[in-house]
């Protein structure tokens, strides 16, 4: 079989551009073609290997592992994908699939074998990520459920105490139960957190849309959000004739919720808050906008990460589980739209929920 210096030329570029490791060899053993990717798999240092047969540039414990392969290979006249372990210099391991093939002209004639190698190690350390963050769902969804019975059980003996303030409980006793019954619905709330970020990330929030108006849920959330009128005051600016859009009532609720009790908690000395909504590039998009105490470029490159709180003395003294945000942009990608967020340090911040006006014409697919 010939080639052109053209096809060889090609050959050998497309060789090193893959990211696998290529071994070719003749029926006699020798080494007639490898990658750069190959030689770093097989620890091969010599720079020219070709011509050698694999047994005189190979490691002992490697060529022992590849023989077999090529045995196989002669027998079927192919190898299906099998793992192996090979190891690098310095005594470092990694975990390879190995898959070949002889290589055969349409008569039958056999001019050697291709064997591919494929780097398993950083797919094998991805899985087992993964398994552990589910474990780690699973073990949070299954805790709190557990958690959440004694708790309600807590709360509810706490209210029935508190019905006998005055008469059987002193000041003093009542505010222990007060506080009893603080602490406990505290707790609820956390574990609530946590249930629904275990449910996002397992894929199993089921979106309940109806065809309903994000002007009536603004203002359904300006009436029960902890606001302190004393300090805070609430600009609204909705854009006339907004499209009624299908979301699920109840989610979006609470999106809205968490990043308006947020303006007001990170406006810790007052101020207006402003609700802007209209209408942009096939969006319809709702700002959030605090004059509060704003992030660091470093705060907000870990905004949406579970659990993370900002190391800042403007902010050391608010409560929160680091949950909130995570749950917020969770409900909002689940709708198919996007969170976005500005902030500069000491000059308030801007959230964004960005929804696709496709929402206005259909149900969300994941419904």
């Amino acid at each position: 079989m010939k080639f052109t210096d053209e096809q060889l030329k090609f050959t050998r570029m497309l060789a090193e551009t893959l990211p696998y490791g290529i071994l070719i060899l003749d029926t006699e053993d020798r080494i007639i073609g490898i990658n750069r990717n190959c030689s770093f798999f097989l620890n091969i240092t010599d720079p020219e290997p070709q011509a050698r047969t694999y047994r005189q540039v190979l490691s002992e414990n490697i060529e022992g592992s590849l023989s077999r392969v090529i045995q196989e290979t002669r027998d079927k006249g192919y190898m299906l994908e099998r793992t192996l372990r090979l190891s690098l210099s310095g005594g470092v391991q990694i975990t390879a699939a190995v898959s070949s093939s002889l290589l055969c002209e349409t008569g039958g004639i056999i001019y050697g074998m291709v064997i591919v190698f494929k780097e398993m190690t950083a797919s094998q350390e991805l899985e087992r990520m993964r398994e552990l963050d589910e474990l780690k769902s699973l073990f949070i969804s299954t805790v709190s459920h557990d958690l959440k019975a004694p708790l309600t059980s807590i709360c509810g003996y706490a209210d029935v105490l508190l019905q006998f303030s005055g008469e059987k409980l002193d000041e003093e006793e009542t505010e222990y139960v007060r506080i009893i019954k603080q602490e406990g619905l505290r707790l609820t709330n956390m574990i609530n957190d946590m249930l629904n970020v275990a449910s996002i990330e397992s894929g199993n929030l089921h979106l309940r849309p109806v065809l309903c108006s994000v002007k009536d849920i603004l203002y359904d959330v300006l009436k029960v959000s902890v606001i302190d009128k004393a300090r805070h005051s609430f600009f609204v600016d909705l854009e006339e004739g907004l499209p009624a859009l299908w979301l699920d009532r109840d989610q979006m609720v609470r999106v809205f919720i968490n990043l308006i009790n947020n303006a007001v908690k990170y406006s810790p000395e007052g101020g207006t808050i402003k609700l802007r909504a209209y209408v942009k590039e096939r969006n319809l998009q709702v700002d959030v906008i605090d004059p509060g105490v704003g992030m660091s470029q470093e705060t907000l490159n870990h905004l949406f990460e579970k659990f993370f709180r900002a190391r800042s003395d403007a902010v050391s003294q608010i409560k929160g589980t680091g949950l909130g945000l995570v749950i917020t942009k969770g409900i909002v990608e689940e709708h198919g739209g996007i969170m976005a967020v500005k902030s500069n340090e000491g000059k308030g911040s801007t959230f964004s929920v960005i929804l696709p006006l496709r929402l206005s014409e259909h149900k969300p697919e994941s419904c």
